[in-house]
């Protein structure tokens, strides 16, 4: 996320970005593993805790007399959209939300009505999870109608394929074969989104005309 703070500022110097990192995030807990931490991101209390966090740095940030003003938009990677969404819910209010691969939205969020929504991923491990129902309990961005989708979902980019699969073949299909998007990087995808890449920079300048709108 600080690649996109920095490439959005080069572009609007201004324009002022904070990077937020200032509570608990999924797997960060002392002794937990990587299986911890996948379980952890589906717990609505951290996200409501971290959001906490999050709604109270807004509230400090507005406190300056030349912020308070100006527009307030937050782009959320990924866990950080759960933290997001979740600081909404403890009363942080602003013009635009854009997720980047956000993972989901609390139990109980609904999106604000001065508010524009904007969701952006490629095919990555977190929508592959997703079509598989294991995050979010399906209040996720991909289907949540305040998201706009801009350029469609995901969005195509190298690597993608097609995993089918046939009747019967897993607890997850019914009676017709199921096709999955994948991508032969599932976790270069997940970071590709949230970078100053040139290979990222479509969604880049999306997400700049969302903070203009």
């Amino acid at each position: 996320m600080q690649q996109v703070g920095s490439w959005l500022n080069g572009q609007d110097q201004n324009m002022v970005v904070f990077v937020w990192h200032g509570g608990e995030f999924p797997g960060q807990r002392p002794g937990t593993t990587q299986v911890d931490g996948i379980l952890a991101a589906n717990e609505a209390p951290l996200a409501l805790k971290t959001g906490g966090g999050l709604a109270a740095f807004q509230g400090e940030v507005a406190t300056d007399p030349h912020l308070n003003a100006a527009r307030h938009d937050a782009i959320a990677h990924s866990w950080g959209l759960a933290a997001t969404t979740a600081s909404e819910l403890e009363g942080a209010r602003y013009d635009s939300v854009v997720s980047l691969s956000g993972a989901w939205m609390p139990p109980g969020w609904e999106g604000q009505s001065n508010t524009a929504y904007s969701h952006y991923t490629y095919t990555d491990f977190l929508t592959v999870a997703k079509e598989l129902d294991l995050v979010g309990a399906g209040n996720i961005p991909d289907t949540n109608p305040a998201f706009a989708k801009p350029l469609g979902d995901p969005i195509p980019t190298h690597g993608d394929w097609t995993l089918t699969l046939p009747t019967g073949s897993s607890p997850f299909v019914a009676s017709e074969p199921v096709r999955i998007p994948m991508n032969t990087d599932l976790a270069g995808t997940h970071s590709l989104v949230a970078s100053s890449d040139n290979d990222n920079l479509a969604i880049l300048r999306s997400v700049q005309r969302d903070l203009l709108r």
